[in-house]
């Protein structure tokens, strides 16, 4: 695990993608069961999950697939776009106007730095960011004037940025 930068403590939300983040190819990530388990009962933060659907899915299977996988209950909110950006899914997730999560109560996960993606939403709006660096885009790195908080190999190290911490 590589640390930028240490501001987790005012963290509330943590904003999770997906694809390569939380599962691949229709199976979990080893641990990712465990980790969501942990964060969502053991250390009392709100998880909420962002994500492209792929073009073979409507959101019904999406959701169907989530409860096969028994990880659906740890999640907040769940929300899909078929479009390539991220940007409108995780404002509505955070909320608008007085109703909006602060920003220092926000941390990004994802695998994919460039733009339209979670990380670069969470830049755009200051929250603490995550990179899952490992798969497809672990080789896309970030821009060089952008640098995220945490970067992980592993789904499982999550439990060591937030150890110690509880909401």
């Amino acid at each position: 695990m590589h640390v930028t930068n240490g501001r987790l403590s005012g963290v509330r939300f943590l904003f999770l993608d997906k694809g390569r983040t939380i599962m691949e190819d229709g199976a979990l990530l080893p641990g990712a069961k465990e980790v969501l388990h942990e964060l969502k009962y053991t250390k009392g933060y709100l998880l909420k999950m962002a994500s492209i659907l792929p073009p073979e899915l409507s959101v019904e299977q999406a959701m169907i697939q989530l409860r096969e996988l028994d990880i659906y209950h740890y999640f907040e909110q769940i929300m899909f776009t078929d479009e390539s950006s991220k940007f409108k899914v995780l404002t509505r997730l955070r909320g608008e106007g007085a109703h909006a999560i602060p920003a220092n109560q926000i941390a990004v996960v994802g695998d994919r730095t460039v733009d339209g993606r979670c990380l670069h939403w969470g830049w755009f709006n200051q929250t603490v960011t995550i990179w899952l660096k490992r798969g497809k885009y672990a080789t896309q790195g970030p821009p060089t004037h952008r640098k995220p908080d945490y970067t992980i190999s592993s789904i499982t190290e999550l439990r060591s940025i937030f150890q110690g911490c509880s909401k």
